[in-house]
């Protein structure tokens, strides 16, 4: 195993540059290689000029500091601006920092921060879970309703409203929508689909060649993704009455129908549901299907109604289901037979956490580790849905399974974002034993140039010399399957004087992007680079450039700008 490039204390030296962007880079090798012992060396860079070292150190702190760092964390949230006093309030509040309401209702008061920020202090507000906490948290809806729109603050919401009060939450959100505008509705509910714990089935809607939702094909879309039955336990007659008004294009009586068959149909979930799933879900969808705000919805735009009605849909066809992602993970921890077999269960909800919990089993238990990289195999190898494939490869990671990394390399080609994101995340974890089977599947020759930029990604990340020699033994290789500009941009991140000339090679291929990689590499050594004035006026041509372009589309605004979305 070979070591890491740079060693602690030089990365701490370096952290007192003179260079922003020096002192960036330092700081975040810190907290990638030394995340435990770094916290009290890049604490002071919380007020650090640089637009992005603030917010790293914030959050770094949240995760691995101490109640020693609660004084620093309480200036930067006084005096920073942007989202870092947001992450500088949770962090205090996760060390244990007693005043956080009061902190929260002063910034309600001064009214300076962005909506974004606010958001976040919601969020944290939530998690406290104490009286205190609820009332200021009440108080920030009442007084700034608008910040329903941002994830963050509905999250927070969602999480400290109980379910008799969901109606009047779901009121403040509406009005959060329609002051903040229709566009943000795609976050909107696909936040409340995620508090539920409801998969988006948006992807599995099927359309004629009008544009409205044909429900026999969509239902049978879902069927097939997530192996289930919708019609046996929707009903013909529903499906029928839902169809027709779907033909007919009135959106209120297609929400209405879907809503009446919800709100049945949630009081009869299996025993093995967790009761406040089905009393949540009934409660949201009684109070989006009220008749002034279905009214309403019909001022507020395509994007709006497709998002309320991809929400209705997600929701009818969770409830058809009857499954309750969380209350079958509780059930199953602790026992590796229910968990591989809950593995096999298409739902996105499962993704975050039960890999781990295979992973807690197999801890100090050899034979477990073995029938769980066993059953990972048997996913890989077989043919069918791609979810039990994203939930191996994510255990694989988890056990640091890594004779199997061959086998792992073979997904970061994938069609699939779900699998080659799990494919990544999976090879991610399993450190400096990734470089040997790199460089076999780089000279094997048959890669994808996706495949590529993730080898570089994560090579290039781990920061060993093992890796930066595999990455230089093959600079070429890389330059021309990935590109001049993204290789340079990763390269640099190594630190390595010696990349300077083979870099400097490229210049002409992208003055901007290798530029970037050129100054930042010899800024970190004290090295000119004799193009430095052209790089720097290339950068700000671009940038001016950028600046004079159009303003393009909101792609909130559209679900699917290629021309795939939906209408009634």
């Amino acid at each position: 195993m070979s070591h890491l490039i740079w060693n602690y204390e030089d990365l701490v030296e370096i952290t007192k540059s003179d260079d922003k962007e020096v002192r960036y880079w330092a700081v975040d090798r810190l907290v990638r290689h030394f995340p435990a012992e770094c916290c009290d060396a890049i604490a002071e860079f919380l007020l650090d000029e640089h637009d992005e070292t603030p917010l790293t150190v914030a959050r770094h702190l949240g995760e691995h500091g101490t109640s020693s760092h609660h004084t620093l964390l309480l200036r930067g949230f006084r005096v920073l601006r942007g989202l870092t006093p947001g992450y500088c309030l949770q962090a205090l509040a996760r060390l244990g920092y007693k005043d956080i309401p009061m902190l929260a209702a002063e910034a309600l008061k001064g009214g300076e921060m962005t909506d974004s920020t606010m958001a976040l202090i919601v969020e944290a507000l939530s998690e406290l879970n104490t009286p205190e906490a609820g009332e200021v948290l009440r108080d920030y809806l009442d007084r700034r309703v608008e910040l329903l729109v941002e994830p963050a603050a509905l999250r927070g919401a969602l999480l400290a409203t109980p379910t008799e009060e969901i109606q009047q939450l779901v009121s403040q959100m509406m009005v959060a929508v329609r002051w903040r505008g229709a566009h943000r509705s795609t976050d909107v509910f696909r936040t409340l689909m995620d508090g539920l714990g409801v998969d988006d089935a948006c992807w599995c809607f099927r359309t004629g060649p009008s544009g409205h939702i044909e429900l026999r094909k969509t239902i049978k879309a879902v069927e097939s993704g997530y192996d289930c039955d919708i019609f046996a336990v929707m009903g013909e007659p529903t499906i029928q009455r839902i169809a027709a008004k779907l033909r007919a294009g009135n959106r209120a009586e297609v929400i209405r129908a879907i809503a009446e068959w919800i709100g049945h149909a949630a009081g009869e979930l299996p025993g093995d549901a967790d009761p406040a799933f089905g009393e949540r879900i009934a409660a949201i969808v009684a109070a989006l299907s009220e008749e002034g705000l279905l009214e309403d919805a019909a001022r507020y735009g395509q994007a709006f109604q497709e998002a309320l009605l991809g929400f209705y849909f997600s929701v009818a066809f969770a409830v058809a289901r009857g499954f309750d992602a969380r209350a079958a993970l509780r059930r199953a921890r602790g026992d590796l037979d229910r968990l591989l077999e809950l593995a096999t269960v298409e739902c996105a909800h499962l993704v975050g956490e039960l890999p781990a919990a295979v992973a807690l089993v197999c801890r100090e238990d050899e034979a477990a580790a073995r029938r769980a990289q066993e059953w990972c195999l048997r996913m890989l190898e077989a043919h069918g849905p791609f979810f039990p494939k994203v939930m191996a490869l994510e255990i694989l990671g988890e056990l640091r399974a890594v004779h199997f990394i061959p086998e792992v390399v073979e997904y970061l080609g994938d069609e699939n974002s779900y699998v080659y994101g799990a494919a990544e995340r999976a090879l991610g974890k399993m450190g400096e034993a990734i470089v040997m089977p790199a460089i076999q599947s780089i000279e094997g020759g048959d890669l994808e140039p996706d495949a590529a930029h993730s080898l570089l990604v994560l090579l290039c990340d781990l920061g060993t010399h093992g890796a930066y020699e595999a990455v230089m033994r093959h600079f070429d290789w890389f330059m021309d399957a990935v590109g001049p500009g993204t290789t340079a941009e990763w390269i640099s991140l190594f630190g390595v004087e010696e990349t300077i000339d083979p870099l400097r090679d490229w210049l002409e291929e992208d003055p901007v992007m290798v530029g970037q990689g050129l100054l930042l590499v010899g800024a970190i050594h004290n090295v000119t680079i004799p193009e430095e004035d052209e790089i720097l006026q290339a950068i700000e041509d671009e940038r001016a450039r950028q600046a004079n372009q159009p303003d393009r589309p909101d792609p909130l605004s559209d679900p699917d700008p290629d021309g795939g979305s939906y209408v009634m």
